[in-house]
């Protein structure tokens, strides 16, 4: 029998991963400091929690004690640097499939730009 997590409990692994993988604590990667190589490592925790965790902009940001606002600005800086980085791109699929297990999610092995809202990178379900 296979066990998904729920959406709080993959949020809480992202956070830790994340910060485990970076040498951050939690509090830095919560912190308000905007030095560009932490702003990125918490734009990545941003945009898996949206697309893995399946968490809302609200949620997200109560846990990171930041506005809705500032996730939605983070998730679409990591989606931009995945369009225009190959090895960002890659980096983040790795997560992506890594926390895929834990939500039950089929994931496919490219991010893909999908027209909605203007410019959301959606993970399409199926795909190959």
């Amino acid at each position: 029998m296979t066990v998904y997590l729920r959406c709080g409990e993959v949020v809480e692994r992202i956070i830790a991963a994340v910060c485990e993988r970076h040498g951050l604590t939690e509090d830095r990667l919560m912190s308000s400091d905007r030095h560009r190589d932490l702003c990125d490592t918490r734009w990545l925790a941003f945009y898996l929690c949206r697309w893995c965790a399946h968490a809302t902009l609200q949620e997200i940001g109560r846990r990171f004690g930041k506005d809705n606002s500032t996730v939605l600005y983070g998730a679409r800086q990591m989606e931009n640097l995945c369009d225009t980085q190959p090895e960002t791109r890659a980096a983040v699929l790795v997560w992506v499939n890594h926390f895929a297990a834990d939500t039950g999610d089929k994931l496919p092995h490219e991010v893909a730009r999908e027209a909605r809202h203007g410019s959301v990178v959606a993970l399409r379900k199926g795909a190959a």
